[in-house]
C-alpha cells in the first residue's frame, strides 16, 4: 500500500502501532473480522512429511487516513487497490482478491481545539490461509489383541529395503 501510494516509511501502519503523528498524513489499517468460507481443504505431502490445511476466508479491513487531504488519499488508495500491481500482489502473496469496498467517508473532527482531517472506508478481501503440520512417518505399530482367554501383542514394521 505504501509503495502504491508513494508514501514514506511509517505512513501506513497497523492500528496497534501508535507511531509518530507529526504533520504528515498517514493511514491506519485494521483487519477486524475473518469469516471462514466452507471447510478446510487437506492434502498430504509425503516427501516433506507434512499435512497442509487451507481455508478460504473473508476479511474485513478498515482503512483510516489522518491529516491533510485524508479523503483524497483514501480515494486514491481505493482506486490503486484495483491496479494490476495490487491485484497481482494479493494473488501471489496470499492467494487473495478484493471482493468489495465501501464508500470513502469524511469523518473529520475538531481535536484539541483545531480541525483534523480524517476519512475511512472498509474493504472486504477473500484470501486463502494455509498451515503446515508435521506428519512424521510411522516406523512401526504396536498391536494388542484381547480375547476371553488370552492377550497377544505384536509389532508391525515395514519391510526394510536395502540399497
Amino acid at each position: 500500500m505504501r509503495e502504491l501510494l508513494s508514501l514514506p516509511d511509517g505512513a501506513v501502519r497497523p492500528r496497534w502501532d501508535a507511531g509518530p503523528t507529526g504533520g504528515e498524513p498517514f493511514i491506519v489499517v485494521n483487519a477486524s473480522d475473518d469469516t471462514p468460507i466452507g471447510t478446510a481443504h487437506r492434502e498430504f505431502d509425503g516427501e516433506r512429511e507434512v499435512e497442509i490445511l487451507r481455508r478460504s476466508l473473508l476479511t474485513e479491513v478498515q482503512f483510516e487516513a489522518f491529516g491533510t487531504n485524508a479523503y483524497a488519499l483514501l480515494s486514491k488508495l481505493q482506486l490503486v487497490l484495483e491496479s494490476s500491481a495490487a491485484l497481482s500482489a494479493l494473488k501471489n502473496r496470499v492467494r487473495g482478491a478484493i471482493l468489495r469496498c465501501s464508500q470513502v467517508i469524511d469523518v473529520s473532527a475538531a481535536i484539541g481545539g483545531g480541525p483534523e482531517e480524517r476519512a475511512r472506508f472498509t474493504a472486504t478481501f477473500t484470501h486463502t490461509h494455509a498451515v503446515e503440520i508435521a506428519q512424521p512417518r510411522i516406523a512401526s505399530v504396536d498391536i494388542t489383541v484381547h480375547t476371553d482367554r488370552n492377550t497377544e501383542s505384536i509389532t508391525i514394521e515395514p519391510p526394510s529395503t536395502e540399497q
